[in-house]
């Protein structure tokens, strides 16, 4: 007790002993003062007695309240008592302040414990002279009692330890601004790196900075943690700027010259990436010009800072970071090599990409996966088909196993490129080291042996690669074949391979169906272009009345309908009249394009009906070839002869 009254009794003008306070001695004191004082109004409200923090009085009673019945010495004599009516009706009236000057709430002074003991007691222990046994009821008194320290706890609890801590740590600010002391100003940031917020630190720097109190930089580390604990990364930035403006910009320096205050910048950055404020972390480097601290832990939040820069395609900053913690330690760890690398790919800049990959490996890391996968993409889309399968076999060689899409990277090089001996090279390499092939594979392949019009190897790849690997052929396959059939001449086996991939419920793209209704027209296939058209735009499911069928099916084919060209549409309408079949095939088609919503050219339809209404007359052109055709079949000449069918077709 009488070191805590010592402690209370502090001048703060002293400079000395105010140093000690802030270092840990008197703050941790006067917080224990401030406990035992909650205790003693907690202790007065719950109805203990007496003078000082728990009253002579109350703490005797506490040992033996019932050991003597002789009042002390420095309590007062016992009033008279109040009767128990008087005290029910009268509670909040009465006054409870003693002859000591003590505030009891809960009991009154007349209620002393050396009252009780003059009274008889009965089985209970309890005063029965005072309130006989069925009366004995405190909770008017509780009641009472419990709202007034409700009251007085919550106006005690406004102010709490954090704020008185930050009042003590205020005027000792003021005390260290005044006297200029900068080991107490050290001191004073040391216990509120500690004890208190962002907020304060903030301001207590910049009035220390304005007072012209330099910070010592090894307390650095304890201020840019205080600002990350609290995310707000970006006041150790500011911190570090103001210090950099006190002593020098901060871009000023060679790129080998370490940056100003250079354990505040380490410090920042490392606070930045703790609570991920990348952003605050770009902000310092960006004025630091990029380079790198000296502390290793500084250095690998810069690295972080890389990393962060490369997953957002900012090439040149991450290169920036990479390069500067290589000039200041040598050192990087796989995961930044592996993500700058990566940004170099994405942005085509594989002659980078490649000294990344060699630095790498001269720092004696070992390329994963992810590395080499990054350099075979990289090579193989701007066209470098032969890197790519270098960098392919030395993953090989190192261990790693490609996956199937790597293999079809490969084999998309090998597709754009046109060479199919290295493409059965790579397929053959994909099935001796197990790797099983994907539909991907097999549409590669088939795009592949259609561009060198070998048609019988792409039929009977697709029929093996699915037979053997059990795979699952999707519409992409098949588009491929289709397309694979149709640049070799087949359109027979083309519209088989049509048949067979609407049995397999897949719907194929505008452009498969522009393709077949362009071979068909080709080849004079009216009824099985009118057939694609109709399939194509849902027009099946409505008969030649226009009244619908089924409203199910006409809202299915119009949500599944492919928007083909309409001026193929409107050829195909006019190769239909050409060949006198408007009749048959023109007008019919016409008017389901016309209640589908398909608007074809007014001249077109009017064309069409005018030749329905001539009928099926033949033009003088025609009766003259016809004639023609009788007079070469008359006079016997077979060279001259020429078939119905051509003529018609003609």
């Amino acid at each position: 007790m009488a070191m805590l009254a010592q402690a209370d009794m502090v001048a703060y003008d002293d400079v000395s002993l105010l140093r000690e306070a802030c270092e840990g001695v008197l703050l941790p004191m006067g917080l224990f003062i401030i406990g035992w004082t909650l205790f003693n109004q907690v202790g007065r409200q719950a109805g203990r007695r007496g003078t000082g923090i728990l009253g002579k009085s109350a703490q005797s009673k506490l040992e033996d309240p019932w050991a003597s019945s002789q009042p002390l010495a420095s309590e007062p004599e016992p009033e008279k008592l109040v009767p128990a009516t008087a005290l029910e009706s009268h509670a909040p009236e009465i006054s409870f302040e003693n002859a000591t000057g003590d505030m009891s709430p809960l009991m009154p002074d007349c209620w002393s414990w050396d009252s009780w003991q003059e009274e008889a007691q009965g089985p209970s222990g309890m005063p029965e002279t005072i309130l006989p046994a069925e009366m004995w009821n405190w909770s008017p008194w509780q009641e009472w009692g419990e709202e007034k320290c409700a009251g007085e706890l919550s106006s005690m609890t406004k102010v709490g330890p954090e704020a008185a801590v930050a009042s003590d740590l205020d005027s000792a600010l003021a005390t260290a601004t005044a006297s200029g002391d900068a080991q107490l100003a050290d001191s004073l940031l040391s216990a509120g790196a500690r004890l208190c917020g962002a907020a304060w630190l903030s301001g207590a720097c910049s009035t220390l900075s304005s007072a012209g109190i330099s910070l010592r930089p090894e307390r650095a580390a304890d201020i840019a943690g205080a600002f990350a604990r609290d995310g707000r990364a970006d006041l150790a930035v500011d911190l570090w700027l103001q210090q950099c403006g006190e002593i020098g910009q901060p871009s000023e320096g060679s790129q080998e010259e370490p940056p100003p205050a250079q354990e505040y910048y380490g410090a920042a950055l490392e606070a930045c990436v703790s609570c991920g404020d990348f952003e605050a972390a770009a902000r310092a480097a960006r004025s630091a010009r990029w380079r790198a601290p000296g502390c290793q832990a500084g250095q690998a939040a810069m690295l972080a800072l890389a990393r962060w820069l490369a997953r957002r395609r900012a090439l040149c900053p991450a290169l920036e970071c990479y390069a500067s913690v290589r000039r200041a330690s040598g050192k990087a760890d796989l995961a930044t090599h592996r993500a700058v690398l990566k940004a170099c790919v994405w942005g085509n800049d594989m002659a980078r990409a490649d000294d990344l990959f060699q630095d790498l490996v001269a720092s004696g890391l070992t390329p994963d996966y992810g590395t080499f996968a990054a350099m075979v993409r990289g090579h193989r889309a701007v066209g470098n088909l032969e890197e790519a399968v270098a960098y392919f076999r030395r993953m090989k060689q190192h261990g790693e196993r490609p996956d199937a899409s790597l293999f079809d990277a490969v084999l998309d090089g090998c597709l754009w490129r046109n060479m199919p001996v290295l493409m059965e090279q790579v397929l053959a390499d994909m099935e001796a080291s197990g790797v099983r092939p994907s539909s991907t594979t097999l549409t590669t392949l088939l795009r592949l042996y259609g561009q060198s019009c070998k048609i019988d190897r792409a039929l009977a790849i697709f029929e093996e690669l699915p037979r053997k690997h059990g795979l699952q052929v999707d519409a992409h396959a098949y588009g491929a074949l289709l397309s694979a059939c149709l640049h070799a001449g087949r359109l027979d086996i083309a519209l088989e391979t049509f048949e067979r991939m609407s049995s397999a419920g897949y719907r194929a793209k505008a452009r498969t169906y522009e393709a077949l209704l362009s071979a068909c027209m080709r080849q004079g296939l009216l009824e099985q272009s009118v057939k694609l058209v109709d399939e194509a735009l849902g027009l099946a499911v409505r008969n030649e009345g226009g009244s619908a069928g089924d409203d199910n099916a006409h809202v299915e084919a119009a949500s599944a309908r492919v928007n083909l060209d309409s001026d193929l549409i409107a050829s195909l309408l006019r190769l239909i009249g050409s060949r006198r079949k408007a009749a048959d095939l023109g007008l019919p088609l016409l008017g389901r394009l016309e209640r589908a919503g398909c608007e074809m050219p007014q001249e077109l339809g009017d064309s069409l009906r005018k030749q329905v209404q001539t009928g099926c007359h033949q033009l003088p052109y025609h009766q003259r070839r016809s004639e023609r055709l009788l007079w070469c079949q008359g006079f016997g000449h077979p060279d001259q002869v020429v078939s119905e069918q051509t003529l018609e077709s003609s």
